[in-house]
């Protein structure tokens, strides 16, 4: 996916991934990470790993048989206690390669349910995952699911609100057009005191905004 809200992606990062590095070490676990959906990709976001076996930003194509492309695949947790035991797991798998054999993950879905991403741990000892680690992996996938939607909220507030400063310019620019931009004008048609500031609000709004080809230049009346 490309991340909601991309100017924010930076401090989502930061605030991601301080989180990961208390979940691996709650978990004594010695990989944490976030991997978000970019078509065909799966993006290693954060990644709390002392090894540094996955670079950040790195990709991972989703047709490869890793365990988060399971769970893209799937729509739902996966827990692997030891993956030498799942041959349909950990057969070409590029991550039991390197011999993380226990997994645990998470899928991240969107405001629309749409899954976009994982959260997991991974160890390279068999272990069985506790009620805690599920807990805690859970609690991860909730904050970023809540950081994510209010993302998307905040991107759909903006985007109504130039769809307003659209319209005012438009409406200036008829005004101007039409020789209804002066404030003799506008007096004659009822404009008050009141009116006329706000129309120079919009007027000065309306400059400050990018124009259209052939649309006509319109300063707040004096």
């Amino acid at each position: 996916m490309s991340i909601a809200c991309h100017p924010e992606s930076e401090r989502l990062y930061g605030r991601w991934q301080r989180l990961l590095e208390v979940l691996s070490q709650q978990l004594d676990m010695p990989i944490a990470m976030i991997n978000l959906v970019d078509g065909g990709d799966l993006v290693f976001f954060g990644i709390q790993d002392a090894q540094q076996r996955f670079p950040r930003n790195g990709r991972l194509e989703l047709a490869v048989n890793s365990y988060c492309a399971n769970v893209i695949r799937r729509g739902e947790h996966l827990l692997v206690s030891d993956v030498r035991r799942l041959p349909a797991i950990g057969d070409a798998n590029p991550t039991a390669a390197m011999g993380l054999v226990h997994y645990y993950g998470e899928p991240i879905r969107d405001a629309g349910g749409t899954v976009v991403g994982t959260v997991c741990v991974m160890d390279e000892r068999p272990r069985e995952t506790s009620s805690a680690v599920r807990q805690l992996v859970t609690l991860m996938r909730d904050a970023i699911e809540d950081d994510l939607r209010a993302c998307a909220e905040a991107e759909a507030v903006e985007a109504q609100n130039a769809a307003l400063r659209s319209s005012a310019r438009q409406l200036l620019d008829a005004m101007a057009r039409s020789g209804l931009g002066e404030d003799s004008a506008l007096r004659a048609l009822g404009f008050n005191a009141t009116d006329l500031e706000n129309h120079r609000r919009l007027g000065s709004l309306s400059a400050s905004m990018p124009r259209s080809p052939g649309a006509t230049s319109h300063s707040p009346p004096r």
